[in-house]
């Protein structure tokens, strides 16, 4: 896998907030932030040597992650913005079924229509072709 594949699945917030509780990032608590909106949220910024610093906004009342940023290891390094929406429970997993990402002057949204997990596979799926 090249070193960008592998930063951007490093920077996924679910991989960074495992890697902060097995010691291999750096967790700093930052102040809270207001979004556009004017909500507050908690900061959390999360690094390491080989990788520069994510901010994740945190709703308080949820513990959801808003929103993620960081600095774009691009030519004029963009600021990079991930911002998620639409939380819903996926056998007991909350699952963010809109996101958005700005980068710089770019951007590109997403949405999920449907989410299953742990659910059986063919086994003939894994079967070599004759």
């Amino acid at each position: 896998m090249e070193s960008g594949c592998r930063t951007t699945l490093r920077r996924d917030p679910i991989a960074l907030l495992v890697a902060a509780a097995a010691g291999s990032v750096t967790p700093r608590i930052l102040p809270d932030v207001k979004d556009a909106g004017g909500r507050l949220h908690h900061a959390l910024e999360l690094s390491a040597p080989d990788l520069n610093p994510v901010v994740l906004q945190i709703d308080p009342q949820t513990s959801q992650v808003a929103k993620l940023t960081f600095v774009a290891d691009a030519p004029g390094r963009p600021i990079v913005e991930d911002e998620f929406s639409d939380y819903r429970d996926v056998d007991g997993v909350q699952i963010a079924f809109q996101a958005s990402r700005r980068n710089g002057g770019q951007s590109v949204s997403r949405r999920i229509t449907e989410v299953r997990i742990n659910t059986p596979l063919d086994p003939a799926i894994f079967k070599r072709p004759s």
